[in-house]
């Protein structure tokens, strides 16, 4: 973990546990772009953190457009510099394996995951999606990058001189006042295993991880605050083995058996 991370266990007086660390991220593979907007009104109490009612922008294909309420709020994290909206969920499951580790873990088995207790669901604070990277080569679909972002600068652009404009481009996640965060068609955002809380708590034993079969879920929009035109695709899985067997001299290595989107194999 990093310092940070152990500094929140500590400060709680919890155990700083074991920590299993990925990448995941979002993308949008929907037929319009995912664009959420706010206004600063309020602060969260508990953190001291600027807040903004969240609404999602819906565009039509007769180019209209409109908003709807997402009754969530994005937030400021005042040490990060930019808005966030919460919409991961990570979980980890132990999957039976009566032969393990004899026999290999079953791909038959990997939809039986007993879920773990609560601290194995992530920490996750929450997410500045932008446009990083394309998400499927193998289709022609993607748009400008960053067109939603465009769009929303061009609205105020009768207020905006050329180099606001500009700043404006480049400012959506940090706008102190008027947050947009959003993804194009096509496009996606990568959070690597080793930015802040990207990870789950993974089970020990005798002070090594536990051997076991497993299931790593990473759930986008798990309590559908926002519209999609598919909602059936948010899930995407990592199923692996730890097998101290693997690597004497290294217990937490871990063998991936297949990865992918969905709920599992």
């Amino acid at each position: 973990m990093t310092e940070d991370e152990e500094a929140d266990y500590i400060r709680q007086g919890k155990r700083v546990p074991r920590a299993l660390r990925f990448s995941t991220g979002p993308f949008n593979s929907g037929d319009g772009p995912w664009e959420v907007r706010g206004f600063t009104s309020g602060v969260n109490p508990a953190t001291g953190n600027p807040t903004a009612p969240a609404f999602q922008r819906i565009y039509k294909g007769d180019g209209t457009s409109e908003e709807h309420n997402t009754n969530s709020n994005l937030e400021f994290h005042q040490g990060h510099g930019h808005w966030h909206t919460s919409i991961a969920t990570y979980e980890l499951f132990e999957v039976p394996a009566p032969a393990f580790p004899s026999s290999p873990c079953p791909l038959s088995a990997a939809l039986n995951g007993v879920k773990l207790t609560e601290s194995s669901v992530g920490k996750k604070l929450g997410f500045c999606a932008t446009d990083q990277g394309l998400f499927d080569w193998g289709r022609f679909y993607q748009a400008r990058r960053d067109r939603w972002q465009d769009e929303r600068c061009r609205e105020d652009s009768d207020n905006l001189d050329p180099e606001a404009f500009q700043t404006c481009l480049l400012t959506g996640c940090s706008s102190p006042t008027r947050p947009v965060i959003g993804l194009s068609v096509g496009w996606g955002d990568t959070y690597a295993w080793a930015r802040l809380e990207q990870f789950v708590e993974f089970p020990e034993h005798d002070g090594h991880p536990k051997p076991g079969c497993y299931l790593l879920h990473a759930t986008f929009d798990k309590s559908s605050k926002f519209e999609e035109s598919n909602e059936h695709d948010n899930t995407s899985f990592a199923y692996f083995q730890v097998d101290p067997s693997l690597d004497p001299k290294n217990s937490s290595k871990i063998m991936i058996i297949r990865s992918g989107h969905g709920v599992g194999p």
